[in-house]
C-alpha cells in the first residue's frame, strides 16, 4: 500500500531501517570503497539510528570534516 503523504513516506522509510544491520561492503561509482557511518535521523520527536554507506572521495561537501574512526 502506498503512503498517503510524504510524512507517512518519511516515517515507512526510517521505520523499515534496522540499526544493527552493517551494511555489505559495497564500491562507489567511482570504485572507492564505500564507508559505513552511523547517522541519526530526527523526525517529528523522534530519532532513528541509521548506518549509511558514504564514498569519501566524492564526499559532496569536501568543506565538512570528515572523521576517519569507523
Amino acid at each position: 500500500m502506498a503512503p498517503d503523504s510524504v510524512r507517512e513516506s518519511i516515517l515507512e522509510f526510517l521505520n523499515s531501517v534496522k540499526p544493527s544491520r552493517r551494511p555489505r561492503d559495497t564500491r562507489c561509482a567511482c570504485g572507492s570503497t564505500m564507508t559505513p557511518r552511523n547517522t541519526t535521523f530526527f523526525y517529528n520527536g523522534r530519532s532513528w539510528e541509521v548506518i549509511l554507506s558514504v564514498c569519501l572521495k566524492c564526499h559532496p561537501a569536501p568543506d565538512v570534516p570528515v572523521s576517519y574512526d569507523a
